[in-house]
């Protein structure tokens, strides 16, 4: 790590190879990432007369006033965009490197009770015989039947345990999980492969230098028809067809039978997949309560994350959460009723039903009631961004589609529609949003918003849109719907 958030007079850092290394014939190198450096300096070894054992070969890079690292929020990874130097074995090629990994994992992948697993696999998908739907059961089965739990003791920081190990143990790592997905699908004919990848925090792949710095294990299935499917089983409530957003658009290393390897670019999610929809019927009293019912459905990745971070959530405690969620933006409001999917299930989509009210959510004045016409405020950013050239690319959420419909009814006997506010609206060819009321009836006006964002990083050059985006919602957060008593 040469560059960090302080600037630095001075700093050395070494490479120290032990002979074993020139025994073997076993090369190394290194590269700079986002700099320049001139080659390593040799060091005599100090203890190369004490014993030949002991001996080494040492290589020395000493590097003077380095720039601190610049911070924006939300920027990328630090090893997208920092000054840092990568180490690694040599290696001729990315199939050098797969060959050389498979000869450690290739018992892994072809256990030696192949039947073991035939049996556990037809077991598991029944008398279904269609592809995907194999593919479907045998996911889930790994996912709810195993528990996810990173360990790194002794290999299996590198190395999956055998299949026989994971089915006594009942948990394991990503390497685990990938393990037991792989060798399940193959015991039916259907083609697995593990695939190496890293997260997005840990930055954008980068193959100047062919290391086998990755940071997780997934499977990489291909239909016979030519789909493919990409199976994380770290989350347990995640529906065939979605991959987690933390390794959404990296590039996946597929490890072959053959010792080669190829890179396969993991799909960034669509917005239409990622949606948040918020169905509510409100009910005004004179009084400035309300009363009323939410409909809320996730898909995608809303889907997933609810359900994974609700998982072990009992009634009590699931209240309590959306209770916390609808007061982020109407403190005091209390939930009547709540009615809810089963969380241990694995769904395409999770449904909520709330039924609540809050004793005042309209301010009086004089003869006026003025509320906000939104239930769940769309949130803005401005307060952590200023309005200045930015040096990075901006790192978003997954892409995704938030939809909001709040109808209001009131007595006309008691209320009157006194004014609404413009609608406001903000397009480009990344984001779109609108935020409007409509009067429906002389008893009823509705409020609509739709906010879809379609990418998942947002070039520099393109800030000033996004700014321009923050403040419309800021807009239509600060508008007011004024009631009239009669």
């Amino acid at each position: 790590y040469v560059q960090e958030d302080i600037p630095k007079l001075y700093t050395s850092f070494t490479v120290e190879l032990p002979t074993i290394f020139d025994r073997y014939g076993i090369k190394w190198t290194y590269s700079p990432v986002n700099f320049s450096i001139d080659p390593p300096k040799t060091r005599d070894n100090m203890l190369h007369q004490t014993s030949y054992k002991n001996s080494s070969r040492i290589f020395n890079w000493e590097l003077k006033d380095i720039a601190p690292l610049k911070n924006e929020p939300d920027q990328p990874s630090y090893y997208d965009i920092a000054k840092y130097v990568r180490v690694d074995l040599k290696y001729k090629d990315w199939n050098d490197l797969a060959k050389q990994y498979w000869k450690y994992i290739k018992e892994r992948f072809h256990p030696q009770q192949p039947a073991v697993f035939q049996n556990l696999a037809t077991k598991i998908v029944g008398n279904s015989t269609d592809e995907v739907e194999r593919i479907r059961k045998i996911f889930y089965y790994v996912q709810q039947k195993y528990r996810y739990l990173a360990m790194t003791i002794d290999e299996s920081g590198l190395l999956p345990h055998r299949p026989a190990e994971i089915l006594k143990n009942a948990y394991g790592d990503c390497k685990d999980m990938t393990t037991l997905n792989v060798v399940l699908l193959r015991s039916l004919g259907i083609d697995a492969y593990p695939a190496l990848v890293n997260t997005r925090d840990a930055g954008t792949r980068i193959n100047d230098i062919v290391s086998l710095d990755f940071n997780h294990m997934i499977a990489y299935v291909k239909t016979k028809n030519g789909d493919t499917y990409w199976l994380d089983a770290t989350g347990n409530r995640c529906p065939l067809g979605v991959v987690p957003s933390a390794i959404e658009g990296q590039k996946a290393l597929v490890i072959l039978d053959n010792g080669k390897s190829h890179f396969v670019s993991i799909p960034v999610s669509k917005y239409y997949e990622n949606v948040m929809k918020r169905i509510v019927d409100v009910q005004i009293k004179s009084s400035g309560q309300i009363s009323g019912h939410a409909k809320l459905t996730f898909s995608g990745n809303y889907n997933f994350s609810i359900r994974e971070n609700l998982k072990d959530a009992n009634t009590k405690d699931m209240k309590k959460a959306i209770t916390s969620y609808l007061n982020r933006n109407m403190p005091g409001v209390e939930i009547d009723s709540l009615i809810y999917d089963d969380l241990d299930m694995i769904s395409p989509e999770l449904h909520m039903d709330i039924w609540f009210h809050k004793d005042q959510f309209a301010s009086r004045a004089g003869k006026m009631l003025i509320l906000k016409p939104y239930l769940f405020k769309v949130p803005d950013h401005l307060d952590r961004f200023v309005e200045k050239k930015r040096v990075y690319s901006l790192m978003l959420s997954q892409p995704h589609q938030i939809i909001d419909k709040v109808k209001y009814s009131f007595d006309t006997n008691r209320l009157g529609l006194d004014s609404i506010p413009m609608p406001h609206v903000y397009r480009n060819m990344s984001f779109a949003f609108s935020g409007r009321v409509m009067k429906s009836t002389s008893r009823e006006f509705t409020f609509s918003c739709n906010m879809l964002q379609k990418i998942n990083k947002l070039p520099a050059m393109d800030y000033p849109d996004w700014l321009k985006l923050q403040k419309t919602i800021v807009e239509m957060n600060n508008e007011n719907i004024v009631l009239k008593l009669k």
